[in-house]
C-alpha cells in the first residue's frame, strides 16, 4: 500500500485573516485550501510532543490531541486550523512546528504536525 493510499481523510485548511473595518481590526478564519489529503491519528502522540493529562477540576473532558500527517506539498503552517470534512469530525489547530520526514531517497516523504481540538464554540466560527 502506498503512503498516499493511507491519507484517506480530507480537510480544509483555515488561516487567520486580519482586515481593517472602519478603522478597527477585524479577524476571521478563511479557507486557504480545501479537500487536502490528511491522516489524523488521535491516539498517537509523538514522544517529543507535550502530553497534558486530563484535569478533573476543569469540569469537562480533555480536548482531543494527536498527530496529523500530510503530503509534502500541503499548504499548512503552524497556527492554522484544519477542519476535517471526511474522517473524525472536528476542527483542530496545528501546534508547534511542522516536522519534515525525509524518505530513503533523500527527498521529503511527508509532513507531520501536532494537532489539538479547538473548542466547539470557537471551531464553528
Amino acid at each position: 500500500m502506498s503512503y498516499v493510499g493511507l491519507l484517506t481523510q480530507r480537510c480544509d485548511v483555515l488561516r487567520l485573516n486580519a482586515s481593517n473595518t472602519d478603522g478597527a481590526a477585524s479577524y476571521s478564519w478563511v479557507v486557504v485550501a480545501s479537500s487536502i489529503r490528511v491522516r489524523t491519528d488521535l491516539s498517537y502522540i509523538r514522544p517529543t510532543d507535550p502530553n497534558l493529562g486530563w484535569i478533573p477540576e476543569a469540569g469537562r473532558p480533555d480536548d482531543r490531541v494527536g498527530t496529523a500527517f500530510f503530503l509534502p506539498d500541503a499548504i499548512v503552517r503552524p497556527g492554522d486550523r484544519i477542519r476535517i470534512t471526511r474522517g473524525p469530525t472536528g476542527t483542530f489547530e496545528v501546534k508547534g512546528s511542522l516536522d519534515t520526514v525525509i524518505g530513503r531517497q533523500g527527498y521529503t516523504h511527508h509532513i507531520e504536525a501536532r494537532i489539538e481540538e479547538v473548542a466547539k464554540a470557537l471551531g464553528d466560527s
